[in-house]
């Protein structure tokens, strides 16, 4: 065997070293593509999803600002950014997924100044940070674009609006946020078919959400915790609001000045001292099976079907007819633990561990994004096990793992990530006259990799 492997590498290095005798058989094109290849720093070499940036580390190539990044950023790239505090105040003109490496370490600063994070483009992403300290009369995140998603987030003490939607934004996803001690944690105006979820409200001197002049929004699974109002909704049409916990309010859930056709079912209303709802409007309080969940109902449960027997008024001739007896109000799951190789070689299969606790002992399964355009979603496991997935890198880069779990009742916990890098790939580290001798004599590259493996 030693005598064959010998053999073999004196024929690879005759062939290597007669550059004509490579090259002869490839086209132009091949040629200069394989010349290419060679003289393209690796670094470099563009992922699915463009290229990587970084601000605020160590090594060479880091920016010291965000906005520096961003300036010399394409579309499709992604920035990473260390944990820091950055005194700045953005403005996205690119589709790129801006990443932070802990929220709450690392911090976007506006020092009082204007808008913190400015979004005027379409497809943008962002996570991983805190945000604060906008001026009296900007906000947090100002998007005025669609599709963009703004998630796992602190969006905190800005003076006025945590983010605002504004001038007909369309599609954005915000999810998985904390917004804290903002004026108001989001105001729309004039946006539709958004997506707000997840989310927590806790402590905004004026409101959680007040959507104006907007239709055709989802508001679900949110938890409104110690502000001046939990939502209101003004002069807004065909919004849904469901599986919210609105608690501890002064205000729960406020429909005015002009609000019609919007739905309010599978909520849960405690102890809003002022009043849970108010609602002398067009609105509905349940979808014809199911209602609300209020803390104040006195009525029975004759039949035991969970349902209240006699509606429960809102407001005058207002009513919820479906009223629940007790609180539909879940918690989510946990945010995966992800284990397993941080660095590898493509084209060999490589086991990771998922495994996340559901508070409520619910199965979870997990969705995973292997960051290379393949994705897996698991079959349900019992909560707090662990789950052996595997996965194959195809091409060299560096991959961010994304899991999340959801449980048996479809609620999604927040995102886990695991950053990957594949650095070796056998085929593309050979010329590609090597490349199509393995493909005529497929023997030779199993040899090959036998050696280098």
């Amino acid at each position: 065997m030693r005598k064959i492997i010998e053999i073999f590498l004196i024929t690879i290095f005759l062939i290597s070293s007669t550059p004509s005798l490579a090259l002869t058989s490839l086209s132009r094109e091949e040629q200069q593509t394989n010349h290419h290849y060679f003289y393209t720093t690796p670094s470099l070499l563009s992922t699915l999803r463009g290229n990587w940036l970084y601000v605020g580390g160590n090594g060479p190539g880091n920016y010291s600002k965000i906005q520096e990044a961003i300036d010399i950023a394409s579309d499709n790239d992604t920035i990473f950014v260390y944990h820091g505090t950055y005194f700045e105040n953005i403005i996205i003109t690119k589709s790129i997924e801006l990443i932070g490496e802990d929220k709450n370490t690392t911090i976007i600063n506006g020092n009082g100044a204007g808008t913190v994070i400015n979004i005027s483009v379409n497809y943008v992403n962002i996570s991983g940070f805190t945000i604060k300290n906008s001026s009296v009369e900007s906000e947090g995140i100002k998007i005025r674009t669609n599709y963009n998603i703004i998630y796992d987030c602190n969006i905190s003490s800005n003076k006025h609006y945590g983010l605002y939607l504004d001038a007909n934004p369309t599609h954005n996803i915000i999810k998985f946020n904390t917004f804290f001690n903002n004026s108001f944690g989001i105001f729309t105006n004039n946006a539709n078919l958004n997506n707000i979820s997840s989310n927590t409200f806790t402590g905004n001197t004026d409101y959680g959400i007040y959507l104006s002049t907007s239709y055709d929004n989802l508001i679900s699974d949110n938890k409104f915790t110690e502000n001046n109002y939990g939502i209101r909704i003004k002069g807004s049409e065909r919004n849904t609001i469901t599986k919210n916990l609105i608690m501890n309010n002064n205000y729960g859930l406020y429909f005015c000045c002009g609000t019609l056709n919007n739905l309010a079912y599978n909520n849960v209303f405690i102890y809003n001292p002022e009043w849970n709802a108010y609602d002398r409007l067009g609105n509905t309080w349940d979808n014809g099976i199911i209602g609300n969940y209020w803390d104040d109902y006195t009525g029975i449960d004759a039949d035991g079907n969970g349902i209240g027997d006699t509606p429960y008024t809102i407001v005058d001739e207002k009513i919820d007819n479906f009223p629940l007896m007790e609180p539909y109000f879940k918690s989510l799951p946990e945010p995966p633990k992800i284990k397993g190789q941080t660095n590898g070689k493509t084209g060999i299969s490589y086991d990771y561990i998922f495994n996340a606790k559901d508070p409520d002992d619910d199965d979870v399964q997990y969705i995973i994004d292997w960051g290379d355009g393949n994705y897996d979603t698991t079959g349900l496991n019992s909560s707090g096990v662990d789950v052996i997935v595997k996965h194959t890198w195809a091409k060299k880069g560096t991959y961010i793992i994304k899991a999340r779990a959801k449980d048996t009742y479809g609620l999604i916990g927040p995102e886990a990530t695991l950053s990957v890098t594949m650095p070796k790939n056998i085929a593309m580290n050979m010329p590609l006259f090597l490349q199509k001798l393995f493909q005529r004599f497929p023997f030779i590259e199993k040899i090959l990799k036998q050696i280098l493996l």
